[in-house]
């Protein structure tokens, strides 16, 4: 791939993938490549439709789990300072697609913004959060990225900069028409609030999700979505018996069912067997069908 060498960002080869995702979990990848900015991007995806050469996107792996064979192909993270962006400007937020949550919420603390605190806890990056509406459920109340997004900038397949506005997202839970978009950066309205009473609701999303997260051992958080509002896929797991259920180095967490840890080296191949057999039970017992919350590429 001598095209390669024209490119800004950089590019490495043979990169084990395990190093990016929480799961610690992955192949290699032929090719990862980071771009220097929106031109480096659609300079790359344009040589690699004109090659014949598959790609993938990831942001901050938290929602992935990856072959042990890795990706045949290129793997691109929108990692640079250029994809790393924030401004704040009369209450709309502007901010590139590699930033991570948790970075996005120390930011956005010291500026007395509110309505972001609901992502509290949540490790991945704001691109990967726009497209699968991040986003958390407390006392029946759902709180969701499609709340608080204005606009969001996206590279489609053609290589052309789109901005959608509101009416032209589509959300769901864990869902979005995002998907077959590249995310470049996402604009969120927010609201004014003072410190003392952001950080008391920081605090509360905080401790409810340590309260039911398994955080002792890699993973990538909940596995399966709920089939309701009313109905956890974690509780239809427990009520199967499956806490703590092996294969492999890989074990549904004692804490919470919806959770699959790496306790021992897992291949991606423990990390199936599980969520097949959790998928497997909970149709046998209660007529119910899980959907995967997180991306598999195999």
């Amino acid at each position: 791939m001598v095209w390669l060498e024209n490119l800004k960002g950089r590019v490495r080869f043979k990169e084990p993938l395990s190093k990016y995702t929480s799961f610690k979990i992955g192949g290699a990848a032929s090719v990862l490549f980071e771009p220097k900015d929106t031109e480096d991007l659609i300079n790359c995806l344009r040589q690699a439709k004109k090659n014949k050469i598959p790609y993938l996107v990831i942001g901050n792996g938290t929602n992935l789990l990856i072959s042990d064979k890795g990706f045949k192909g290129i793997v691109i993270k929108l990692t640079s300072p250029f994809f790393k962006r924030i401004s704040l400007k009369n209450n709309i937020l502007t901010v590139g697609a590699g930033v991570g949550v948790p970075q996005l919420i120390k930011y956005l603390t010291k500026t007395k913004s509110s309505g972001y605190e609901f992502l509290t806890g949540i490790p991945g990056s704001i691109g990967g959060a726009a497209v699968m509406n991040a986003g958390v459920t407390v006392d029946n109340k759902r709180w969701e990225m499609s709340d608080i997004i204005d606009k969001v900038g996206v590279l489609n397949k053609r290589g052309q900069i789109l901005n959608l506005s509101k009416r032209k997202l589509k959300f769901g839970y864990r869902k979005s028409n995002l998907k077959k978009y590249i995310i470049l950066e996402v604009r969120l309205k927010l609201n004014r609030d003072d410190k003392k009473s952001i950080r008391s609701r920081i605090e509360y999303f905080l401790s409810c999700r340590n309260m039911r997260q398994d955080i002792s051992k890699p993973s990538a958080g909940c596995i399966f979505k709920n089939p309701s509002v009313y109905l956890s896929a974690g509780a239809l797991i427990d009520r199967c018996g499956l806490k703590g259920r092996r294969f492999g180095g890989a074990m549904i967490s004692h804490k919470h069912a919806n959770f699959i840890l790496n306790f021992n080296r897992a291949t991606a191949n423990d990390v199936v067997k599980l969520i097949q057999l959790a998928k497997r039970k909970v149709r046998n017992n209660f007529g119910i069908g899980l959907t995967e919350e997180i991306k598999i590429v195999f």
